[in-house]
């Protein structure tokens, strides 16, 4: 292909990446606007709900209140009425004008239809007949006004019967909330002489009400202005973050994993940000991200030391077959260059066998294969299997482990157990000095329930700033050790190892050899 035609299909894919950028920007954008109008709009609903079914219940409790006053003075009234008849009646200085005057003044002051009728139903006293009650009033042959017989039917008590609501028997026909009073009136000798009817009707808002009500209203309204300016405060204050977390989102889905969402403004503002649900799912999403981009960094370094500790061996094999296949080696001396080729076609395997346990471990280990071992048997035998490299290097190791010491019996997977002691053992090995290298190995009980087995050496150590990531995949401890031939998987096949069982794994300085140390722990059965 031509390189212009590859300039132009770049540019023509760089502009189409574009063009979805700006698309889902312009979604994202009006995706959020929406959630946000929705999330004022809900709010807005809930405000004026509220508040709508306060005035409902205050206009309610009002109503009742008011009705119950109403019928508290109407009571009173009617008892004043029939304590006047007697008291009048008893000294006879009334007259039918007299109570006229009376029950008037008393039907003004409580704004009260007054009514006296008698066993009949004929009313003998009439303030004033409600339009609403006209038509179950009926007009006798001897031009008396009737109530119905439902009215004259009722059985009056000795303290006379009130009610409360309604439309009073259906003697008022409207839909209106009556409070109604009926006495009887007595004479001073106790004999009855006529009945006593007071009747009110409770208007849907009294005039206290109405001013409460309008007050209600008023503020209503300045809640409502105050809880929006509340409200657009408080969406920003979310949607500030969230609309940093959408941008940084779609920058990581985009390929950019340098993405993260900025939490110094929230941090330093006077407002605390930091026990929000959206300011912990920022903090997840950076620690995500940054967990994301540094196992691609470790993979792509992986991927170069795998590349190079694959090339390093195979251009030696290669080169070393292809000089005896030619020729060039004479025959008196492949068999040690056939050796060279053996160590590297082991160095190759133990790199597969490396990738291949990263994948295993993946799966859980089998419990079925835990089991009751001598830890100090199992240690003794790991380091004798190393001989020929501590041989190579003349390397001492020292051990509180003795000839003859009780057994000390842990619970585990013993092959794997082992697999992690000659992980550590040899990874020591690397880094002692020819000679004047040292390896302790340490076994130590604690408690009742825990081994602790140490792993020291006199080597380089290990950087202070390193210790927290000896165990991570991929990762090789730089400067000092990436001239060092391995793959940076052997301490983190170790931590996956004790995981599984359940314990845990550290790297320090050694205080008493200077270099690194290593302490795992495994769970102890007894001593034997």
């Amino acid at each position: 292909m031509e390189p212009n035609e590859q300039d132009k299909k770049q540019k023509h894919n760089q502009s189409k990446s574009d063009q979805v950028n700006k698309k889902l920007e312009a979604k994202r954008k009006k995706s959020t606007t929406n959630m946000l109008k929705q999330f004022n709009l809900l709010i807005i609903v809930l405000v004026v709900l509220s508040f709508l079914v306060l005035i409902f219940v205050y206009s309610r409790i009002i109503s009742s209140a008011a009705s119950e006053e109403r019928l508290v003075q109407m009571d009173r009234a009617a008892n004043a009425i029939t304590n006047f008849y007697e008291d009048a009646s008893e000294k006879s200085l009334w007259s039918t004008n007299e109570l006229s005057v009376y029950m008037s003044v008393v039907a003004e002051a409580t704004g009260s239809y007054l009514w006296l009728y008698d066993d009949t139903g004929r009313l003998l006293y009439i303030n004033q007949v409600p339009d609403s009650a006209k038509e179950n009033i009926k007009i006798g042959t001897d031009n008396y006004m009737y109530l119905p017989k439902d009215i004259i039917a009722i059985d009056i008590p000795e303290g006379g019967i009130n009610f409360l609501g309604g439309n009073f028997l259906g003697l008022f026909q409207d839909d209106g909330n009556w409070v109604t009073v009926i006495r009887e009136l007595k004479n001073n000798e106790g004999n009855k002489v006529s009945n006593l009817l007071l009747a009110h009707k409770i208007e849907p808002v009294l005039d206290s009400a109405q001013y409460l009500i309008e007050g209600i209203f008023i503020v209503f309204l300045i809640a409502v202005v105050l809880a929006m300016v509340i409200i657009v405060i408080y969406t920003r204050r979310i949607s500030d973050p969230i609309e940093k977390l959408t941008k940084a989102a779609t920058r990581v889905s985009n390929g950019d994993l340098s993405a993260r969402v900025d939490i110094s403004k929230y941090q330093e503002s006077r407002h605390s940000y930091e026990d929000d649900d959206i300011m912990i799912l920022v903090k997840i999403f950076n620690r995500m991200v940054e967990q994301i981009e540094r196992g691609n960094s470790e993979q792509t370094d992986f991927i170069a030391s795998i590349s190079h500790d694959l090339r390093t061996p195979l251009t030696s094999i290669k080169g070393f077959i292809n000089a005896i296949l030619d020729g060039t080696i004479p025959s008196e001396k492949q068999d040690h260059y056939l050796g060279i080729v053996q160590n590297e076609v082991n160095r190759l395997s133990d790199l597969v066998s490396d990738m291949n346990s990263i994948i295993l471990l993946d799966n859980d280990i089998d419990p079925n294969n835990f089991e009751e071992f001598n830890i100090n048997e199992t240690i003794i035998e790991t380091v004798q299997g190393t001989e020929i490299l501590l041989q190579e290097k003349d390397i001492a190791v020292q051990t509180n482990i003795q000839s003859g010491s009780k057994a000390v019996i842990v619970y585990g997977d013993q092959r794997e157990i082992s697999r992690v002691i000659y992980n550590l053992v040899t990874n020591a090995i690397k880094f002692v000095p020819d000679k004047e290298g040292i390896i302790s190995i340490n076994v130590d009980v604690q408690g009742r329930d825990i081994v602790l087995i140490t792993i020291e050496d006199n080597g380089p150590g290990i950087a202070q700033d390193k210790l927290s990531h000896v165990f991570d995949r991929f990762y090789k401890v730089d400067h000092s050790r990436t001239d060092r031939s391995g793959s940076g998987l052997g301490l983190y096949i170790c931590k996956r190892i004790l995981q599984k069982h359940g314990q845990s794994i550290f790297a320090e300085k050694s205080e008493s050899l200077g270099g690194a140390k290593f302490e795992f722990t495994l769970p102890f059965i007894r001593v034997e």
